[in-house]
């Protein structure tokens, strides 16, 4: 809004500036002025043994140019009322600001858990189940993944046994049958089951898919628009992604070009809202990640990535965990 304001008065100033001189405002004596001095070819005047060129008297302000016609201000406040009442009641406009407090109240609480000593995770994940045309291993590719990240949970968080602080669990939504996303409420459920306090907290889009399953009485639900859903999904400190299709890969990649532009100033979001990612963890046990890592080997050869940008990136498979960067130098 301040930008349209300074763009708007600043047109003005130009416009009103090349008014024709027969308007009403009082007229300037003009002044005819002679840059410089006209010498006779033989003439050696004592100016030109001065290095410094003569100066040239500067014209007295036209006062057409530092006055605004009140025409024109009036028409300049019409019309950015107009922009402002506009903005009040176009419907995306508010939508999109509601959801920006909601995001940033949440993001808010967050960090209040994870300051008192709770630990927060971000889980990216598909809505849809493996199709019937994988292979066996690959259709219980979600199912072997549960136990992977449980277990890696558990090494990783197993002080919160003791504290009784909160492990949030943030996903997408509750996700269809089978779906990586219902790979999350097991998840869930088996941490719970092993005496960690679950928060589990479900950022959804707000009309949903009609197929989805329908989130437990104890699941929080927070919806938005699209977009800041997304940021909302990723706002835990520990990234966990799982196999999914272009929504997913969407978000990984979101998420990767967040961090990397950070590092330069640069906030793709638009909210300056502030994420910080520890670890990144690919999780597959049949290997669906493998041809993202050999991608991405790819990138860094030509050098359109590089390792640092990596640095916080790991892969975990059953009973494996290990850092991409050292996955990819063994790729042959």
């Amino acid at each position: 809004m301040r930008l349209q304001i300074q763009n708007t008065f600043s047109f003005l100033r130009r416009y009103n500036g090349s008014q024709p001189k027969n308007n009403l405002l009082p007229k300037q004596k003009q002044t005819s002025v002679t840059p410089y001095p006209v010498f006779n070819k033989f003439e050696r005047p004592n100016s030109f043994k001065s290095k410094t060129p003569p100066t040239t008297p500067t014209p007295p302000p036209n006062s057409r140019t530092n006055h605004l016609n009140p025409l024109i201000l009036f028409g300049a406040g019409f019309v950015l009322g107009g922009v402002a009442a506009y903005e009040k009641k176009d419907p995306v406009v508010v939508e999109f600001k509601d959801d920006l407090n909601l995001l940033s109240a949440f993001q808010s609480k967050l960090r209040q858990i994870e300051a008192s000593g709770g630990v927060v995770l971000s889980f990216i994940s598909a809505s849809r189940p493996i199709g019937p045309n994988a292979s066996k291993k690959e259709r219980d590719e979600f199912s072997n993944d549960v136990d992977i990240i449980v277990q890696d949970i558990q090494k990783k968080h197993s002080h919160l046994l003791q504290t009784n602080q909160p492990l949030v669990i943030i996903n997408g939504g509750a996700g269809r049958e089978n779906s990586g996303m219902d790979a999350i409420n097991q998840v869930a459920q088996k941490l719970t089951n092993q005496g960690f306090n679950v928060n589990q907290i479900y950022c959804d889009i707000k009309n949903g898919f009609p197929d989805e399953k329908k989130p437990e009485k104890n699941i929080e639900v927070q919806k938005m628009g699209f977009n800041l859903r997304q940021l909302a999904v990723i706002s835990g400190q520990h990234v966990y992604v799982l196999p999914g299709g272009f929504g997913t890969n969407y978000e990984l990649f979101q998420l990767l070009t967040l961090q990397q532009l950070k590092r330069f100033g640069i906030d793709i979001t638009s909210t300056n809202l502030e994420f910080k990612f520890k670890s990144i963890i690919l999780v597959s046990d049949s290997g669906l990640f493998n041809p993202l890592t050999q991608h991405f080997k790819t990138q860094l050869k030509i050098g359109a990535i590089s390792e640092s940008e990596l640095n916080n990136v790991y892969s975990i498979k059953k009973d494996t965990s290990i850092h991409l960067i050292n996955q990819i130098k063994e790729i042959k």
